[in-house]
């Protein structure tokens, strides 16, 4: 397994609020996807993307983005055609209103094991409460997160590979939930209206057996929850064992 990274250099044109920057982010991204023949196909499929980029670094201390300052923003994918198309377009883009790219490399991340990976954008899992979409956050089930997280990464990995995961136990050996209150994560349409998800941070232990190493790394590559393409939600960064 292998996944791609496309590292930007961006130079911000407008002030962003570090709670709507992702959703920006993503409404950015998905304009630029119809200009590519490759990225169009995705942009319409109604499945799981196994796309999913972070937020921009570095952070402010005052959550707010600078209009006219530099920052990292990374993409990753599973797929070496939609790195290289999301790539061309986003270096080719001179138009959109949230940022200019700089500069821009592809690097190729083959998987290793992995002693633990930490959430560095917020990790959001909905469920049904009645009539109502919830997001889940600390005084819910706990046991249900890690079935869910679970669940998610297996429908990933499945439609990455197509072939069907057995397993018995959950890939997590221990997580620490590293917010101590729920983190908001705002999706405005070009109407403006909004929805807010709230999101939690996690570090998480995955077991040493090769299909617990192989949902982690499924999580590396392309997020770990839900929302990964739409608002960049679920961006982990890794621990190699030593």
């Amino acid at each position: 397994m292998k996944y791609f990274e496309i590292t930007l250099t961006i130079m911000l044109k407008e002030n962003i609020l570090f709670t709507k920057s992702g959703g920006k982010i993503g409404q950015v991204l998905h304009r630029l996807m119809l200009n590519d023949s490759v990225l169009t196909v995705l942009h319409s499929e109604k499945n799981v993307k196994n796309l999913v980029f972070s937020n921009l670094y570095p952070t402010e201390k005052d959550s707010f983005y600078k209009a006219g300052s530099v920052y990292i923003l990374r993409i990753r994918c599973f797929d070496s055609s939609v790195a290289n198309a999301l790539k061309k377009v986003t270096r080719e883009d001179k138009g959109n209103h949230l940022f200019t790219v700089l500069a821009s490399e592809i690097k190729t991340v083959r998987q290793f094991h992995i002693a633990s990976f930490t959430s560095v954008t917020p990790v959001i899992i909905t469920y049904k409460k009645g009539d109502y979409d919830r997001c889940w956050t600390i005084q819910d089930d706990l046991m249900a997160l890690q079935g869910q997280l679970q669940n998610n990464l297996i429908k990933k990995y499945e439609r990455l590979t197509s072939e069907e995961i057995n397993i018995n136990h959950n890939f997590i050996q221990l997580f620490e939930i590293l917010n101590k209150k729920p983190i908001k994560v705002v999706y405005e349409n070009k109407d403006k209206q909004g929805r807010t998800f709230l999101g939690n941070k996690f570090k998480i232990y995955p077991n040493d057996d090769d299909l617990s190493q192989k949902l982690a790394f499924t999580a590396l590559a392309c997020g770990l929850g839900e929302k990964n393409a739409l608002l960049g939600a679920g961006f982990c960064l890794s621990e190699k064992l030593k």
